[in-house]
């Protein structure tokens, strides 16, 4: 069977459910993780053995049907140039959070750079700080068991050396447990008020962990209000303390942290022109 004639029975399954745009990326990752087809085989329609894979093929409309994230279906996501494994246990990459590496390599940080990251999830953050930035020394954290084991995974996958932990950002305890100073720690914690939930897409909504997305409506900045006052504590001489953020509370993270004493404290917009990052400076 040629590509075309897959295509045919791929759009004729999801008509109506995704827009075109996004049927068309889809498509792309779903032929080159069965029939390993590049986007030059996909314009040269070539042809296949369809039913080695038809149904496997079957499956993946299926789940498509029901809305599932094609991160999930297919177990890995595409992030910074570098795929991933991912789970129903660990949020899919965002592009926005591609700016954050961009982000920290501005920063000047010194050549032992020793690093924390608060809410690892698959660990992508941090392996990738690895990977571009050689830092001395990385620690990342989450509360999820099983988001760990992914990250593990991951950063088995990309050879690099980080010092994972379950921890409970929110413990009195978490502060004991880690290795600190650091001259850089960094996080995207859950930052999605209750509220907000009716205005996400419901890939989004019935499926990624709800235990890395949201926060009540009357504590919205509960994780960072934590977060800053570790960093008080961790944080090396001119260390960077660096967040993502809902981008609602941009001025109201800014505060949080020059109330803390940071410095510099400075507000980043992303692609699309939102207030994404914070990040402040300990003197």
């Amino acid at each position: 069977m040629t590509v075309s004639e897959i295509k045919k029975l791929y759009f004729d399954s999801l008509d109506g459910i995704y827009p075109e745009n996004e049927l068309k990326a889809i498509f792309q990752l779903v032929v080159e993780d069965l029939w390993n087809l590049s986007r030059t085989d996909v314009l040269l329609n070539v042809k296949v053995d369809f039913e080695a894979k038809k149904q496997d093929f079957q499956d993946v409309l299926t789940r498509l049907k029901k809305y599932e994230p094609i991160q999930y279906i297919l177990g890995k996501a595409s992030f910074y140039g570098r795929s991933f494994f991912v789970n129903k246990h660990t949020l899919i990459p965002r592009q926005e959070t591609e700016e954050l590496i961009q982000l920290i390599g501005k920063l000047n940080l010194p050549e032992q750079t020793r690093m924390l990251d608060i809410g690892t999830g698959s660990g992508i953050i941090p392996i990738i700080c690895a990977l571009e930035f050689r830092f001395s020394h990385i620690e990342a954290i989450d509360i999820s068991s099983d988001a760990l084991i992914v990250a593990i995974k991951n950063a088995k996958k990309q050879v690099v050396d980080i010092r994972f932990s379950q921890l409970n950002v929110l413990s009195d305890m978490f502060v004991d447990k880690l290795q600190g100073p650091y001259n850089l720690i960094i996080s995207n914690p859950p930052y999605v008020t209750e509220s907000e939930q009716k205005l996400m897409k419901k890939n989004v909504l019935d499926y990624e962990p709800h235990l890395a997305l949201f926060v009540s409506d009357d504590q919205p900045l509960i994780f960072y209000e934590k977060i800053v006052q570790i960093s008080k504590q961790q944080l090396a001489s001119r260390g960077v303390l660096v967040v993502e953020i809902n981008e609602n509370y941009g001025e109201e993270t800014k505060s949080l942290f020059e109330d803390n004493d940071l410095q510099e404290v400075t507000i980043v917009k992303d692609i699309h022109g939102k207030d994404r990052f914070v990040y402040g400076i300990k003197h």
